[in-house]
């Protein structure tokens, strides 16, 4: 829990900076509450979810289930940032003919 802590005040900060600046122009105070809220919501669910996980098959299925959804979120992102990346490139070179 120490561990989690820190990095949550190290990382969480940003987090709605972020939400901030990928939102449409004046739906900024939207986005901020859904990525809140959607925290919140993880952080009442996620351990009663996992507490039925280990209660029913174990920690070592928890740990899987847990590292299945590490990948799904590490491949979403990287699908996001890649199509982020084309679109920076295309407005350097946009910028760049004029």
């Amino acid at each position: 829990m120490v561990v989690l802590t820190i990095a949550e005040m190290l990382v969480w900060p940003a987090i709605p900076a972020v939400a901030s600046q990928l939102a449409p122009q004046g739906r900024e105070g939207f986005y901020q509450g859904v990525v809140n809220s959607t925290a919140t919501a993880g952080r009442m669910v996620g351990p009663v979810l996992g507490g039925f996980v280990v209660d029913a098959a174990g920690m070592k299925r928890l740990l899987a289930l847990l590292l299945v959804f590490l990948l799904i979120s590490v491949f979403t992102t990287s699908i996001y940032d890649r199509k982020l990346s084309g679109e920076r490139k295309a407005k350097k070179k946009a910028v760049g003919m004029m």
